[in-house]
Protein backbone atom coordinates (compact mmCIF):
# COMPACT_ATOMS: atom_id res chain seq x y z
CA UNK A 1 0.00 0.00 0.00
CA UNK A 2 1.35 3.43 -0.97
CA UNK A 3 1.95 5.70 2.00
CA UNK A 4 1.03 9.25 1.04
CA UNK A 5 -0.74 12.02 2.91
CA UNK A 6 -4.10 10.46 2.02
CA UNK A 7 -3.41 7.09 3.65
CA UNK A 8 -4.90 8.30 6.90
CA UNK A 9 -5.67 11.38 8.94
CA UNK A 10 -3.64 10.14 11.93
CA UNK A 11 -0.27 11.42 10.72
CA UNK A 12 1.12 11.55 14.26
CA UNK A 13 1.28 7.75 14.23
CA UNK A 14 3.73 7.75 11.34
CA UNK A 15 7.50 8.05 11.81
CA UNK A 16 8.75 11.59 11.26
CA UNK A 17 9.42 12.35 7.60
CA UNK A 18 7.93 9.10 6.29
CA UNK A 19 5.08 10.60 4.28
CA UNK A 20 7.34 13.19 2.65
CA UNK A 21 10.00 10.56 1.85
CA UNK A 22 7.44 8.16 0.40
CA UNK A 23 5.85 10.82 -1.76
CA UNK A 24 9.26 11.87 -3.03
CA UNK A 25 10.35 8.35 -3.93
CA UNK A 26 7.10 7.67 -5.79
CA UNK A 27 7.57 10.88 -7.78
CA UNK A 28 11.21 10.05 -8.59
CA UNK A 29 10.28 6.49 -9.62
CA UNK A 30 7.51 7.72 -11.89
CA UNK A 31 4.86 5.89 -9.89
CA UNK A 32 3.11 9.14 -9.01
CA UNK A 33 2.74 12.41 -10.92
CA UNK A 34 2.69 15.86 -9.28
CA UNK A 35 -0.98 16.12 -10.26
CA UNK A 36 -1.67 12.73 -8.73
CA UNK A 37 0.13 13.77 -5.54
CA UNK A 38 -2.07 16.86 -5.22
CA UNK A 39 -5.11 14.61 -5.60
CA UNK A 40 -3.91 12.18 -2.92
CA UNK A 41 -3.24 15.11 -0.59
CA UNK A 42 -6.71 16.58 -1.08
CA UNK A 43 -9.18 16.68 1.79
CA UNK A 44 -11.66 14.81 -0.40
CA UNK A 45 -9.28 11.86 -0.84
CA UNK A 46 -8.44 11.79 2.88
CA UNK A 47 -12.16 11.78 3.67
CA UNK A 48 -12.89 9.05 1.10
CA UNK A 49 -10.12 6.68 2.21
CA UNK A 50 -11.17 7.03 5.85
CA UNK A 51 -14.74 6.05 4.90
CA UNK A 52 -13.84 2.97 2.84
CA UNK A 53 -11.33 1.68 5.40
CA UNK A 54 -13.80 -0.78 6.91
CA UNK A 55 -11.20 -3.06 8.53
CA UNK A 56 -8.72 -0.42 9.70
CA UNK A 57 -6.20 -1.47 7.03
CA UNK A 58 -5.07 2.08 6.28
CA UNK A 59 -4.58 2.97 9.92
CA UNK A 60 -2.79 -0.36 10.21
CA UNK A 61 -0.23 0.77 7.61
CA UNK A 62 0.77 3.64 9.90
CA UNK A 63 0.94 1.36 12.96
CA UNK A 64 3.02 -1.15 11.00
CA UNK A 65 5.47 1.49 9.79
CA UNK A 66 5.80 2.92 13.30
CA UNK A 67 6.41 -0.60 14.65
CA UNK A 68 9.24 -1.23 12.17
CA UNK A 69 10.92 2.08 12.97
CA UNK A 70 10.68 1.44 16.73
CA UNK A 71 12.08 -2.07 16.51
CA UNK A 72 14.95 -1.03 14.23
CA UNK A 73 15.87 1.81 16.60
CA UNK A 74 15.69 -0.57 19.59
CA UNK A 75 17.85 -3.20 17.86
CA UNK A 76 20.49 -0.63 16.93
CA UNK A 77 20.52 0.65 20.52
CA UNK A 78 20.96 -3.00 21.53
CA UNK A 79 24.08 -3.39 19.38
CA UNK A 80 22.85 -4.25 15.87
CA UNK A 81 25.26 -3.07 13.19
CA UNK A 82 23.23 -4.20 10.16
CA UNK A 83 19.64 -3.62 9.05
CA UNK A 84 18.21 -5.97 6.42
CA UNK A 85 14.85 -5.19 4.81
CA UNK A 86 13.29 -8.01 2.78
CA UNK A 87 10.76 -7.32 0.04
CA UNK A 88 11.27 -3.59 0.55
CA UNK A 89 9.12 -2.31 -2.31
CA UNK A 90 8.91 1.49 -2.05
CA UNK A 91 9.47 1.53 1.71
CA UNK A 92 11.87 4.30 2.79
CA UNK A 93 13.07 2.99 6.17
CA UNK A 94 16.66 2.34 5.03
CA UNK A 95 16.96 5.65 3.19
CA UNK A 96 15.57 7.62 6.15
CA UNK A 97 17.57 5.92 8.90
CA UNK A 98 20.90 5.46 7.10
CA UNK A 99 21.73 9.14 7.60
CA UNK A 100 20.74 8.94 11.27
CA UNK A 101 23.00 5.92 11.89
CA UNK A 102 26.08 6.31 9.62
CA UNK A 103 27.96 3.51 11.43
CA UNK A 104 25.18 0.98 10.69
CA UNK A 105 24.91 -0.81 7.34
CA UNK A 106 21.47 -0.80 5.70
CA UNK A 107 20.70 -3.44 3.06
CA UNK A 108 17.50 -3.91 1.05
CA UNK A 109 16.66 -7.03 -0.95
CA UNK A 110 13.80 -6.86 -3.43
CA UNK A 111 12.59 -8.75 -6.47
CA UNK A 112 14.16 -7.84 -9.86
CA UNK A 113 10.73 -6.95 -11.19
CA UNK A 114 10.28 -4.11 -8.71
CA UNK A 115 13.77 -3.17 -7.55
CA UNK A 116 15.22 -1.20 -10.54
CA UNK A 117 12.75 1.75 -10.50
CA UNK A 118 13.31 2.20 -6.78
CA UNK A 119 17.07 2.01 -7.18
CA UNK A 120 16.92 4.78 -9.77
CA UNK A 121 14.73 6.86 -7.47
CA UNK A 122 17.05 6.41 -4.48
CA UNK A 123 20.09 7.39 -6.56
CA UNK A 124 18.24 10.54 -7.66
CA UNK A 125 17.34 11.34 -4.04
CA UNK A 126 20.90 10.73 -2.88
CA UNK A 127 21.76 7.23 -1.71
CA UNK A 128 23.69 7.22 1.58
CA UNK A 129 27.06 5.47 1.45
CA UNK A 130 25.91 2.98 4.12
CA UNK A 131 22.86 1.87 2.12
CA UNK A 132 23.00 -1.05 -0.33
CA UNK A 133 20.16 -2.15 -2.61
CA UNK A 134 20.13 -5.72 -3.92
CA UNK A 135 17.95 -7.05 -6.72
CA UNK A 136 17.32 -10.78 -6.20
CA UNK A 137 14.60 -13.40 -6.42
CA UNK A 138 14.65 -15.12 -3.03
CA UNK A 139 12.39 -17.82 -4.42
CA UNK A 140 15.22 -18.86 -6.73
CA UNK A 141 18.32 -18.02 -4.67
CA UNK A 142 18.69 -18.65 -0.91
CA UNK A 143 19.14 -15.52 1.18
CA UNK A 144 22.64 -16.49 2.47
CA UNK A 145 23.83 -16.90 -1.13
CA UNK A 146 22.41 -13.51 -2.10
CA UNK A 147 24.05 -11.75 0.85
CA UNK A 148 27.37 -13.56 0.35
CA UNK A 149 27.77 -11.46 -2.81
CA UNK A 150 27.15 -8.19 -0.94
CA UNK A 151 30.39 -6.53 0.16
CA UNK A 152 28.64 -4.58 2.93
CA UNK A 153 27.26 -7.74 4.56
CA UNK A 154 28.92 -9.57 7.46
CA UNK A 155 27.18 -12.83 8.35
CA UNK A 156 28.41 -12.92 11.96
CA UNK A 157 27.23 -9.41 12.88
CA UNK A 158 24.21 -8.64 15.04
CA UNK A 159 21.38 -7.71 12.66
CA UNK A 160 17.78 -6.55 12.65
CA UNK A 161 15.82 -8.13 9.79
CA UNK A 162 12.54 -6.53 8.69
CA UNK A 163 9.86 -8.54 6.87
CA UNK A 164 6.91 -6.16 6.75
CA UNK A 165 3.81 -6.93 4.70
CA UNK A 166 5.56 -9.91 3.14
CA UNK A 167 4.94 -13.27 4.82
CA UNK A 168 1.26 -13.74 3.95
CA UNK A 169 2.13 -13.64 0.24
CA UNK A 170 4.46 -16.64 0.63
CA UNK A 171 3.79 -20.36 0.87
CA UNK A 172 4.29 -22.06 4.23
CA UNK A 173 7.47 -23.73 2.95
CA UNK A 174 8.84 -20.38 1.77
CA UNK A 175 8.14 -18.78 5.16
CA UNK A 176 10.01 -21.61 6.91
CA UNK A 177 12.95 -21.17 4.49
CA UNK A 178 13.01 -17.41 5.04
CA UNK A 179 13.28 -17.69 8.82
CA UNK A 180 15.87 -20.47 8.66
CA UNK A 181 17.96 -18.61 6.11
CA UNK A 182 17.74 -15.36 8.08
CA UNK A 183 19.01 -17.20 11.15
CA UNK A 184 21.82 -18.81 9.14
CA UNK A 185 23.23 -15.52 7.85
CA UNK A 186 23.00 -13.33 10.96
CA UNK A 187 25.00 -13.20 14.18
CA UNK A 188 24.01 -13.97 17.75
CA UNK A 189 21.49 -11.61 19.30
CA UNK A 190 20.00 -10.75 15.90
CA UNK A 191 16.29 -9.99 15.66
CA UNK A 192 13.57 -10.22 13.03
CA UNK A 193 10.59 -7.85 13.06
CA UNK A 194 7.66 -9.01 10.96
CA UNK A 195 3.95 -8.73 10.31
CA UNK A 196 1.61 -11.65 9.75
CA UNK A 197 -2.09 -12.49 9.67
CA UNK A 198 -4.14 -14.94 11.64
CA UNK A 199 -6.61 -17.21 9.78
CA UNK A 200 -10.19 -16.02 9.70
CA UNK A 201 -9.30 -12.48 10.73
CA UNK A 202 -11.11 -9.37 9.42
CA UNK A 203 -10.52 -8.82 5.72
CA UNK A 204 -9.21 -12.36 5.08
CA UNK A 205 -12.32 -13.40 3.20
CA UNK A 206 -14.95 -12.05 0.83
CA UNK A 207 -14.23 -9.16 -1.54
CA UNK A 208 -10.77 -8.44 -0.12
CA UNK A 209 -9.50 -11.94 -0.85
CA UNK A 210 -11.19 -12.00 -4.24
CA UNK A 211 -9.64 -8.67 -5.22
CA UNK A 212 -6.14 -9.81 -4.24
CA UNK A 213 -6.51 -13.02 -6.21
CA UNK A 214 -7.64 -11.09 -9.28
CA UNK A 215 -4.53 -8.90 -8.93
CA UNK A 216 -2.37 -12.02 -8.74
CA UNK A 217 -1.28 -11.35 -5.14
CA UNK A 218 -3.40 -13.62 -2.93
CA UNK A 219 -2.78 -14.00 0.80
CA UNK A 220 -1.52 -17.53 1.38
CA UNK A 221 0.16 -17.96 4.78
CA UNK A 222 -1.63 -17.47 8.09
CA UNK A 223 -0.78 -18.32 11.69
CA UNK A 224 -2.36 -17.61 15.07
CA UNK A 225 -0.48 -15.74 17.81
CA UNK A 226 -0.67 -18.87 19.99
CA UNK A 227 1.01 -20.97 17.28
CA UNK A 228 3.82 -18.51 16.67
CA UNK A 229 6.28 -19.54 19.46
CA UNK A 230 6.18 -23.22 18.45
CA UNK A 231 6.62 -22.27 14.79
CA UNK A 232 9.64 -20.06 15.45
CA UNK A 233 11.70 -22.37 17.70
CA UNK A 234 12.56 -25.04 15.06
CA UNK A 235 13.56 -22.37 12.53
CA UNK A 236 16.06 -20.73 14.88
CA UNK A 237 14.10 -17.94 16.57
CA UNK A 238 12.32 -17.24 19.83
CA UNK A 239 9.55 -14.71 20.35
CA UNK A 240 10.42 -11.60 22.36
CA UNK A 241 8.29 -8.75 23.73
CA UNK A 242 7.56 -5.80 21.48
CA UNK A 243 9.44 -2.62 22.26
CA UNK A 244 6.18 -0.68 22.70
CA UNK A 245 2.58 -0.60 21.57
CA UNK A 246 0.00 -3.18 20.58
CA UNK A 247 0.66 -6.27 18.47
CA UNK A 248 -2.36 -5.47 16.27
CA UNK A 249 -2.11 -3.13 13.27
CA UNK A 250 -5.32 -3.14 11.26
CA UNK A 251 -5.43 -6.48 9.47
CA UNK A 252 -1.90 -7.35 10.56
CA UNK A 253 -0.37 -8.82 13.69
CA UNK A 254 3.11 -7.66 14.67
CA UNK A 255 5.94 -9.67 16.21
CA UNK A 256 9.64 -9.61 16.98
CA UNK A 257 11.83 -12.67 17.45
CA UNK A 258 15.47 -13.12 18.50
CA UNK A 259 17.91 -15.71 17.26
CA UNK A 260 17.72 -18.74 19.51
Amino acid sequence: MLVTASVMDDSKLLPRGLVEANERILLEAGRLSPRGLRFFRSSLMVWFTSRVDTHGAQRGVALRKAFCDREVHAAIEGGATQVLVLGAGYDTLCWRLAAEFPAVRFIEVDHPATSPPKQRAIEAMGRPDNMTMVSADLGATPLPDVLARVDAWTADDRTIVVAEGLLYYLTGADVVDLFREAAACTGGGSRIAFSYMKPGGPGTGGWVTLGLRLMGEPWIWFITPDELPAFLRPVGWQLRPLTAGSDIAGLDRLAVAERG
